[in-house]
């Protein structure tokens, strides 16, 4: 029996008896909504159940399985959980200085995660890896919803004590909510709407963004629940009889000085905050160049790589039975390589367009194996096997590819001749190519020419048949019974079913000169040779009969250069419809690069749109145009430290890494409406005048939100940062460019909002009316005033 192939996927089991030659490879393949591990243990029990009347054959089913992977991902995602768990609790520990708050932070961590987390499992989602990208993106702000609320209650709860005033626990809760919640409101708002235009993207980029984005945005609504329920209630519980004064981490006292030191300095010099700004947009302008916006995720690390090989047309089972065995055994030999399993050609049920001229190989590397050096030695071994082509990637990125291929066309633009004749299908396209090639726009037309094979072809005489009593059926029958076989019944023995099947014997077909020389019977009772009533000859022939929708079809291809896309696709089509076409046979006009072009022009809609809403949320939240437009400007610079982390991690700009840029920007918008509203709501108290006082109180207001701010990043570094090291492991691959995006970003976020923020905070509030400005805010509503009715404290 000679290796054959099904449908890839969950589970592939190596059948062998005691030769090569014997050995077969079913592989089955789930339903996308079905459990990987509900269908493994599935297919493992049922082998089991047949392996007592299997005696003498030997099944293996770890040649490949997907569960393999999801076990490692999730064995390497739990490590890596549990070490980022562990580091969180000692930065909120070691910065909160408070075991009280320290508990309440990580019960609200936990609480809105888990809330989270169970609306997806509601809504009936797969937990899959973009999913928990998307819960990872949330945590940051999570905790810093936490901080905020915390140590401002804190402090109140103190101040008011040390004062002899007698208000309630639970009133000075509300009382800070009221006043933290309104800032923060716009501030979520802007994190939330940040990544929505990815959820509008077509395709595999699509498909893997919606979930993340969905997470998101769940664990932000669940966060703004807990902040505004589960916090105030837990605050109340542990806070209620915490009569001792704040005492501040010696980190922060640190960071504090360092802060005194430095930035009351540069405060007073506006030049170096217009500096630092400049020179942080030349390097996002100098390195966004460099990066690899054509990735839409990294790819897999499995540790079962797919070679897929493919000879030549023509090329017979035997041979590629000789080549996948010859290449299975220098795989083996190679160190890191576990097992090697392989099926050549297709399966008469397979849902893949390929011949015995093809063949897949399933190499299953070790667990401690270099799996980038161990794949650069597979693909040396590989290359060693001149006149095949050959790929090499594994189940998912081959399906996400071939995906991604199954909904292009080839150039720029595809004109697709459809019809049922292959002839009249290329000579039509012959005559577009000639017709298009004068639209102005359009490069090097061609037809799009089909791979063939040599394939014996019997054309019946239909004269001669006459003769005999014979029909073309009765003689292509014939010859099809001789040359490939025909099942005529079934053999029961020994409680065993065995097709039974008429074939010709090997010596009677080696040749299309033996076929002619073949009998058939005659409906008198006679015998006529094949070659006295047919032709009998070997004749190319398309490899695959390709279809779109129900229809055959030969594509043009052709470049389009000096011309807008749009403008060359309706001159050829204008041609095309001009053109005559034989009765059922029509000409459609495709292009990919058009499509890629008109979903850019909806994602730059979208995103400006959501740019729009972002400024305009700022200036509600500050009721002035000047401070919405300094802290919608900061956000490029921003971003700046994120791309340049995207860079070091490898330059590929993934839907991972554009999700981490994108809780860089939610981030930093919290933080400066947070900084901005304590501005505000300071200079009216105070009522200062000159830009001494206005520096005074700024750095003053600044210095209060220390704490939060460097909390809320170190919190974010203590979850990105085991991911990062993790590096590109089955699981993790996925997450790190994210956390080397994060890492950059928040980094820079956290310097410009504690450095240039205040900075040009107060060169711009210079030129404004505090007069103006308090009369503007004035009748804005109860949302507006919220950021004059309490202040907004740090840790």
């Amino acid at each position: 029996m000679s290796p054959s192939t099904t449908p890839r996927g969950t589970c592939c089991a190596l059948v062998t008896w005691p030769t090569w030659s014997r050995t077969t490879s079913p592989s089955c393949q789930k339903f996308p909504e079905a459990s990987v591990q509900d269908v493994t243990r599935g297919i493992e029990d049922a082998l089991n159940v047949l392996r007592p009347g299997l005696s003498g054959v030997r099944i293996d089913t770890q040649v490949y399985q997907a569960q393999s992977y999801v076990d490692a991902a999730v064995r390497d995602l739990g490590i890596t959980a549990l070490i980022s768990l562990g580091l969180l609790i000692l930065v909120v520990g070691l910065l909160l200085y408070s075991w009280r708050l320290a508990v309440i932070t990580m019960m609200s961590v936990l609480v809105s995660v888990i809330a989270a987390a169970y609306v997806l499992y509601l809504r009936g989602t797969g937990f899959d890896l973009m999913l928990l990208g998307g819960l990872a993106m949330a945590l940051s702000v999570v905790i810093g919803d936490a901080v905020t609320d915390l140590a401002e209650v804190r402090r109140r709860l103190y101040e008011q004590r040390a004062a002899g005033e007698s208000l309630s626990v639970g009133s000075v809760i509300g009382d800070v909510m009221t006043g933290v919640r309104g800032p923060l409101l716009y501030g979520t708002l802007i994190a939330l709407l940040a990544p929505l235009p990815l959820i509008f993207l077509d395709g595999v980029g699509g498909a893997f963004a919606q979930p993340a984005v969905l997470s998101y945005a769940l664990s932000l609504a669940a966060s703004t629940i807990v902040a505004l329920a589960v916090v105030p209630a837990l605050a109340s519980l542990v806070l209620r009889g915490d009569t001792s004064a704040p005492r501040t981490s010696p980190v922060l006292r640190l960071a504090a000085r360092v802060f005194d030191g430095t930035v009351a300095r540069w405060a007073r010099r506006p030049r170096w905050a217009y500096a630092s700004v400049a020179a942080l947009i030349a390097i996002g302008l100098a390195v966004v160049p460099q990066l690899n916006t054509r990735a839409p995720l990294p790819p897999p690390q499995d540790r079962n790589v797919l070679v897929h090989w493919e000879g030549l047309p023509g090329t017979s089972l035997e041979e590629m039975d000789r080549i996948t065995g010859m290449a299975s055994q220098d795989l083996r030999k190679l160190a890191g390589v576990q097992d090697v399993g392989a099926h050549v050609g297709r399966a008469l049920n397979s849902d893949e367009p390929v011949d015995v001229n093809t063949a897949d190989m399933w190499v299953s590397l070790t667990g401690s194996a270099d799996y980038a050096r161990t794949l650069a030695a597979v693909q040396s071994v590989v290359r060693g096997f001149p006149g095949l082509k050959a790929t090499i990637d594994n189940y998912d990125q081959n399906r996400v590819d071939a995906v991604s291929a199954d909904a292009k066309s080839g150039g720029d633009l595809t004109v697709r001749v459809e019809g049922t004749d292959l002839d009249t299908m290329n000579s039509t396209a012959q005559r577009v190519a000639l017709q298009i090639a004068s639209v102005p726009g359009v490069v090097q037309p061609r037809v799009v020419a089909q791979p063939e094979k040599p394939t014996l072809q019997v054309e019946t005489d239909l004269i001669a048949a006459q003769k005999y009593g014979l029909v073309p059926g009765d003689v292509r029958r014939a010859a099809s019974t001789y040359f490939a076989g025909t099942l005529v019944g079934n053999l029961y023995q020994d409680q065993r079913i065995f097709d039974v099947v008429v074939w010709g014997a090997p010596q009677t077909r080696r040749t299309p000169q033996d076929l002619t020389n073949l009998v058939i019977d005659t409906p008198s009772g006679g015998q006529v040779k094949l070659g006295d009533v047919a032709s009998v000859k070997i004749v190319p022939f398309p490899e695959e009969l390709k279809h779109f929708g129900t229809s055959r079809y030969v594509d043009v291809d052709a470049r389009v250069s000096g011309r807008d896309i749009n403008s060359v696709i309706s001159d050829v089509q204008s041609r095309v419809r001009s053109m005559p076409m034989p009765t059922e046979y029509h000409a459609e006009v495709l292009s990919d690069l058009s499509t890629s072009q008109d979903q850019d022009r909806t994602m730059l809609l979208l995103a400006a749109g959501a740019a729009v809403v972002v400024l305009l949320l700022f200036q509600a939240a500050f009721g002035s145009w000047r401070l919405a437009a300094l802290t919608f400007g900061l956000l490029p610079p921003v971003l700046v430290g994120g791309v340049v982390g995207n860079l070091i991690a490898g330059g590929d700009l993934s839907l991972s890494a554009m999700l981490g840029l994108f809780l860089v920007l939610g981030l930093s918008a919290r933080t400066t409406v947070l900084l901005i509203a304590g501005y505000l709501r300071a200079e009216e108290q105070a009522e200062a005048g000159s830009t001494a006082d206005r520096v005074a109180l700024v750095l003053r207001v600044t210095r209060d939100r220390l704490g939060s701010i460097l909390l809320t990043a170190a919190a974010t570094f203590a979850v990105f940062v085991p991911i990062s090291f993790a590096g590109s492991r089955p699981g993790t691959e996925v997450l790190n460019p994210m956390a080397a995006v994060v890492l950059g970003g928040v980094f820079t976020s956290t310097l410009l909002s504690l450095t240039v923020l205040p900075t040009l905070y107060v060169r711009i509030s210079s030129a404004v009316s505090l007069t103006g400005r308090a009369s503007r805010r004035g009748g804005r509503g109860a949302a507006e005033r919220t950021l004059t009715s309490h202040g907004v404290g740090g840790a």
